[in-house]
């Protein structure tokens, strides 16, 4: 049984409440260890599969250097 103890608006606060209280967050591997030695956070990997979602962008046929470079750093990401 799963029960939610807060939404907080960001991965820091979410890092920060887990630091002060016995709740846990599920976040970024990368995020959690940079952070780690200051907040008195043990990481862990999760024994659960984590869920995943399908990034679709829908553009104008007009070519737009701006949407272009946009669309390379979303697709950086996610790789």
């Amino acid at each position: 049984v799963e029960t939610l103890v807060a939404a907080v608006p960001g991965w820091l606060a979410a890092l920060a409440l887990v630091s002060v209280t016995d709740a846990i967050a599920t976040c970024p591997e990368s995020l959690a260890r940079r952070h780690a030695e200051r907040l008195g956070l043990q990481v862990l990997k999760a024994d659960f599969e984590m869920w995943s979602f399908d990034i679709r962008a829908v553009r104008r046929e007009d070519v737009d250097p701006g949407v272009d470079w946009f669309l390379d750093l979303v697709r950086d990401a996610v790789r």
